[in-house]
């Protein structure tokens, strides 16, 4: 079972200013075309056995967020090229592209509440 997770305010050093206190990068790492996708094909033919005739093709891939704490935007998505080169993607096999956004409001917790209830 999965929790959601609630978030706290981020409050920035200095309320008047208009720089972004950190920048959040959303980063999708995928299979190249080239590559055969075993997990996609078994997920596909999950889906098929619910009853989900319609669904052609399936490719699984990664999704990951990462709130990154530079100065500038450029600087942010440097930091976030060389964690996908270095560690989040396998460049023989994987293409990734990342999409940064400024935040300043809101980050997520270090460790989510749980809760009974629906939210």
């Amino acid at each position: 079972m999965t929790y959601p997770v609630r978030t706290l305010p981020y409050l920035a050093a200095d309320p008047k200013s208009l720089e972004p206190l950190m920048y959040k990068a959303s980063i999708r790492v995928t299979l190249r075309p080239s590559i055969l996708d075993p997990q996609g094909k078994a997920t596909l033919r999950a889906l098929e056995n619910l009853g989900y005739t319609r669904v052609d093709q399936v490719r699984m891939g990664k999704f990951v967020e990462m709130w990154i704490d530079e100065d500038t935007e450029e600087k942010a998505a440097e930091v976030a090229r060389a964690a996908c080169s270095d560690l989040l993607a396998n460049p023989v096999m994987e293409d990734w592209t990342v999409s940064l956004e400024g935040v300043d409001e809101q980050r997520p917790c270090a460790h989510p509440i749980r809760s009974s209830g629906n939210w």
